[in-house]
């Protein structure tokens, strides 16, 4: 499943204050460590993005910020935010499971709610997030109660997923919204 059908419509009533507090969190624990690099997958319309630069500009400091994105309309919304704030972004087109990116290669990489619609073998975009990054953080709904036409999908990612960052993971964030719970772990080499 592609993000790329979603409706500009679902997109804004997906982006609850649930998520913007996901995203806020997300950044602080990224900076924490002071990294070089960051690597933002499924980064969809630019929001963490502009979250990130809010931060980097308070702090005055810099770092190589690159953002995966499928969906062709989406790429064009971040060429817009990169053009619009004159930031330095790379904007890499692939999948989530196969990530063109040499092992270790970003301080940390980040997975905000990506794989609660993936359609397939999950645990194949975990290992790829682990892969490329020496930190990780992954979010996903562990609870859906209103996200018409999702429900099946994202009851059969759950389960599996929230085992794993419960076993592996610490746990950072738990909110719920009109969607469902949200769910925020982060997890280091």
């Amino acid at each position: 499943m592609s993000l790329s059908y979603v409706t500009e419509e679902k997109r804004k009533k997906y982006l609850t204050p649930s998520r913007n507090e996901e995203m806020r969190k997300t950044i602080k624990i990224s900076l924490k460590s002071s990294p070089r690099s960051i690597l933002d997958i499924g980064a969809s319309e630019g929001k963490t993005f502009s979250i990130l630069l809010e931060e980097l500009k308070k702090r005055e400091i810099s770092l190589m910020y690159v953002a995966t994105e499928l969906s062709d309309e989406m790429i064009e919304k971040l060429k817009n935010i990169q053009e619009e704030e004159e930031a330095i972004m790379e904007i890499v087109k692939c999948s989530a499971y196969s990530l063109p990116f040499r092992d270790n290669s970003f301080s940390v990489a980040f997975s905000l709610n990506v794989i609660n619609w993936l359609p397939m073998d999950q645990t194949a975009h975990i290992k790829e997030l682990k892969r490329v990054g020496k930190e990780w953080l992954i979010s996903f709904y562990s609870k859906i109660k209103n996200y018409e036409g999702f429900e099946d999908e994202l009851e059969n990612t759950k389960r599996e997923i929230e085992s794993f960052c419960k076993k592996y993971g610490k746990f950072l964030l738990k909110s719920r919204d009109k969607i469902g719970e949200l769910s925020l772990y982060y997890f280091k080499r």
